[in-house]
């Protein structure tokens, strides 16, 4: 049976590698925008998307959990569903921390 988590960051992975065209020099930011905006995850500016994307791997990074990343991800943004919060914090993992991706 598939983890759900692992397919979740295939998907993400995915969705990164496909999201620049092949004669593209690849800039995660660009890639990271792309992918969420085809997940249908909305977001206001694509800096300050690109900004909490990092802020996720630093949060990360401190030794928290992607699911408690999520969660603060969901809070700070009350109108995104809980999947989509998900989705942001694999998206962020992807692109900006891969290390951090765990089974």
């Amino acid at each position: 049976m598939i983890n759900p988590r692992c397919a979740l960051i295939a998907i993400g992975a995915a969705a990164l590698v496909s999201a620049a065209p092949a004669y593209a020099d690849p800039d995660t930011d660009a890639l990271f925008i792309s992918a969420i905006e085809q997940a249908g995850i909305e977001y206001t500016n694509p800096v300050d998307a690109v900004a909490v994307g990092r802020e996720v791997c630093a949060y990360l990074g401190a030794g928290h959990h992607s699911d408690s990343a999520a969660r603060a991800v969901r809070i700070s943004n009350r109108s995104m569903s809980v999947k989509n919060a998900a989705r942001f914090v694999t998206f962020s993992q992807v692109a900006f921390c891969p290390d951090s991706i765990t089974d």
